[in-house]
């Protein structure tokens, strides 16, 4: 699942200009979006859709400019925008007593947009009457992986001038919510118009930078009755988030809307160093052991480090395990079972999946990693496991005990399972 992320549009900053700056830069970045392979399956804009929130003008080129994505677009208000305006041209916008928050649902990742426009106020607010209605969605699923959106980050970021009281009532109202729900696996934010991260709560917290120009990174003490010349807003270029879930946790980019100048492209000669680096890359996966089901004589997951198992694109492919650590030195005991589930697309060209299991066994006598055909006593004479394909779309595995698993025949991905046994010390 891929979420893109704008915020901090501030269009109508010159008003009644239809070409103004920041129309132009939200114009730019839309297009940029919309040219992204895999599209975005939704785009967030968290609020300051406007920079005059009475300015209806500008909430309607937000609304001409966003018409025809192909992606769904959820609005959040901002402390520039007018919840009343706003809902004079989006007139379904949703209204929790007053409130424009409100759940988006059917997606891997449940998403839960916050209202923290206080109307007269620069800061965020989030009272009683929003933290009531946060508090029962959570309660609707307690378990599900979700996202709050919201447009104000309660933090004290260093930059005297943009920045919250992490004390605020409504600072610790909210994170009183967010602490108690582990379910809630990050926030992503606006406002600062500045790419920040952090941890809050208990979970990330994420500021995506603005469309519109950026908050110069200044972190010198600011006096309010000595202007000394710095610099505040600067006119880079426009950015936007991708929020990457990958059914474990959400990965964030932030990219800047520019003709990036291109140093290095993939061509034929960069193919080797796209085969050894490239994680994710079609001849590549990556396996790691995790603490349930080791011997009790290892003292910890880390006693068995990641590796790097290698399938090489051809009819028959060989797997081999690499930059292996010595066992021994962490006072290992007995072998593990390492189990991996590989899919490969035909024709047998890409890594498709990954999952690891590594349960406890006791009845191998090896020394070294282990693989390939199994004797007769179920005892493996070392060397290479191998994979081979009896024809596009295949997918046959041989365990060290000699259990042949096939999942030929299939159509697309097909899955097969690789059992790589690991004595109390081995190498590479």
């Amino acid at each position: 699942m891929l979420i893109a992320q704008i915020t901090d549009l501030h269009l109508g900053f010159d008003r009644g200009n239809p070409e103004e700056y920041n129309q132009q830069r939200l114009v730019q970045t839309i297009r940029t979006l919309t040219a992204l392979t895999p599209l975005p399956d939704l785009l967030l804009v968290t609020g300051d859709i406007a920079d005059d929130g009475d300015d209806r003008e500008s909430y309607e080129r937000f609304r001409a400019a966003t018409a025809d994505l192909p992606f769904p677009v959820f609005p959040a208000m901002g402390n520039h925008d007018n919840r009343a305006v706003f809902r004079e041209v989006f007139p379904d916008a949703a209204d929790v007593d007053g409130y424009v928050q409100y759940a988006i649902e059917n997606l891997p990742v449940r998403i839960l947009v916050l209202d923290t426009l206080e109307t007269g106020r620069h800061g965020g607010g989030f009272d009683e009457v929003r933290a009531n209605w946060l508090k029962a969605r959570l309660a609707e699923a307690p378990d599900r992986p979700t996202l709050l959106v919201l447009h104000h980050p309660p933090i004290a970021t260093g930059l005297s001038w943009m920045t919250e009281n992490p004390e605020a009532r409504w600072v610790r109202r909210l994170r009183a919510i967010v602490a108690a729900n582990p379910n809630i696996l990050g926030m992503t934010c606006g406002h600062l118009h500045r790419p920040i991260t952090t941890r809050w709560a208990g979970t990330n917290l994420i500021v995506c930078p603005s469309t519109a120009p950026l908050v110069a990174l200044d972190m010198k003490k600011m006096d309010s009755e000595h202007p000394d010349d710095r610099a505040m807003i600067v006119a880079d270029r426009p950015y936007f988030a991708l929020h990457y879930w990958n059914g474990d946790g959400l990965i964030t980019h932030f990219e800047s809307v520019e003709d990036h100048e291109v140093l290095a492209r993939y061509i034929p000669r960069r193919q080797p160093l796209i085969r050894k680096s490239a994680i994710g890359q079609r001849s590549r996966v990556f396996a790691a052991a995790e603490d349930p089901g080791l011997d009790p004589g290892f003292p910890d997951a880390a006693a068995v480090e990641g590796r790097i198992v290698e399938l090489e694109p051809a009819a028959e492919m060989r797997v081999r395990l690499f930059e292996v650590a010595e066992m021994e030195q962490r006072g290992a005991q007995g072998p593990v079972a390492h189990h991996l589930q590989v899919g490969i697309a035909e024709p047998l060209e890409q890594l498709q999946h990954l999952e690891r299991h590594v349960p406890r066994r006791r009845d191998f006598s090896g020394d070294d990693v282990m693989g390939g055909e199994a004797d007769e006593d179920g005892h493996d004479p070392g060397g290479i496991l191998h994979l081979a394909a009896e024809r596009p779309g295949a997918c046959i595995g041989r365990s060290h005990f000699g259990d042949r698993v096939s999942a030929a025949g299939l159509q697309g991905k097909t899955v097969g399972h690789l059992q790589i046994e690991l004595g109390a010390r081995f190498r590479g």
